[in-house]
Order: C-alpha cells, then structure tokens, then sequence
C-alpha cells in the first residue's frame, strides 16, 4: 500500500504549506511518494506554481488541483470543507488511501508518513487518526480530528453528507457519525486546536510571563509523529534544535 499525501492551501496560509514541505526534505529527505496539493481557486497562478516547484523538490510525483470555483463566502468553515470535498473527490481517481494534511501541521520524527502508512494498514480499519471527545453539547460525542487516513473510496462514502453540511458544519465535525465507529485512534497524530482565534504556542517550560495559549512539549504523547495545529514556529524551532 502507498498513501497519497494530500496538503491544501489558501493564500492566507501559503506560508505555512511552504514551511512544511521545506520541513519534510529537512526532517526525513526527499520522499518517493505522490503528493496532492489541492489550493483554493484565489490562489494567484504564480504562487501556486511557486508551491508546487517546491513540493516537487521533496516528491516525487506531485498532481495539481484547484477548487473549481470559488463560492460567494468562504469564511470557515465553507473554504476548508469546500478544499476537503475538492481533494476527495480528485483522489477518488487514484484509487488509493490518502493522508489528508493541513499547512499548520508539522512532522515530531522522521519517517512519519511511513510509520503512518504501516499502522494504517496493520490496523484493518477504514479510517485512522486521533479520535477524542468533544464536550461541547450540540455537537457529537466523539469525533476524529481532521488530520487522518481516509480510505481509497472516502468521497463515494462520504460525499453526500459533506455536500449537506457544506455552509455549516465543519466536515470532521459533519462525518463524525459515519467515520469514528470505522475508525482506528492512533497515538501516531495528536491534535489541539486551542481557543478560536488563539492557537497553541509551544515553550520548552512554562513561565509566569508565558501567554495563556502556551503548551510546554511534554503534553505531546512520545509516539506521536505528526502534530496539529501550530501556526507560529515556535514547536517548529524547537523540533529543528533537537536534530
């Protein structure tokens, strides 16, 4: 088995896409792999292209998607669903499991994608990645966070409801009935979204002068390999220090 590894971008995170694809080579080389990158229709030809030449340096095979168009609002969750929805139903051709990623993730160890790929597969299940309870009434009980395995037919599956669920509800959040009970929850990803608006900063210790969204490393489980979300480079600086 081979995954296809999928990364979406929009322009407000274009940096964040260039950051992990640079991290991957630097972390664990040039990776013979097919890499997805599907990008949001606003995205200038010449950024996108900017991208791709430097996914092309860490994959071997990379295939290019955009939204096919873009919709009227797109203030979240409806550009990140409308990014989901593109990148299925464009793996459905391959055949092929994928690794859905997002640009604010980024890899605790080398050899990731494959540790990933190998407990996929040992696991038999349909879909893997972190399943936790939400705690929030209105919402489900459990749910498995966005970054994950989906199976080679994961649009045919799940394809009405993300169509339903579109303008309203986030899609790890609108497919949790149908993909947690298949669901294999691994320790490989750990995800912490943090508060909206506020996502997690990372320090080696807390202080007292440490800002609230501060989380010291050691709440990041030993076995976990990749890890979500961080949108500054603080967990990426003190990763590339510990090389």
């Amino acid at each position: 088995m081979n995954l296809l590894t999928i990364l979406p971008f929009c322009n407000a995170d274009l940096h964040l896409a260039r950051r992990l694809l640079d991290w991957t080579l630097e972390i664990d080389g040039r990776q013979d792999r097919d890499l997805l990158l599907v990008w949001d229709k606003k995205v200038s030809a010449d950024d996108a292209a900017r991208v791709v030449e430097r996914a092309k340096r860490v994959f071997t095979n990379v295939v290019k998607a955009a939204t096919p168009w873009s919709m009227p609002d797109e203030t979240w969750p409806r550009g990140a669903n409308w990014m989901f929805e593109t990148a299925l139903k464009t793996a459905s051709a391959f055949n092929r499991p994928v690794l859905w990623l997002e640009p604010d993730c980024l890899w605790l160890k080398p050899g990731a994608i494959n540790q990933i790929e190998q407990d996929y597969e040992k696991s038999g299940a349909a879909y893997m990645g972190m399943v936790y309870k939400v705690g929030h009434s209105g919402l489900p009980e459990k749910v498995m966070s966005g970054i994950g395995v989906y199976p080679s037919d994961a649009w045919k599956r799940l394809s009405l409801r993300l169509q339903q669920a579109r303008m309203k509800t986030a899609f790890d959040v609108a497919i949790a009935d149908l993909v947690v009970p298949q669901a294999a929850n691994t320790k490989l990803v750990w995800h912490f979204f943090g508060e909206h608006g506020l996502p997690p900063t990372f320090v080696r210790k807390r202080e007292a002068t440490s800002p609230k969204n501060a989380l010291e490393m050691k709440v990041i489980p030993k076995l976990a390999v990749v890890a979500h979300r961080c949108k500054d480079n603080s967990l990426l600086e003190i990763l590339r220090s510990s090389l």
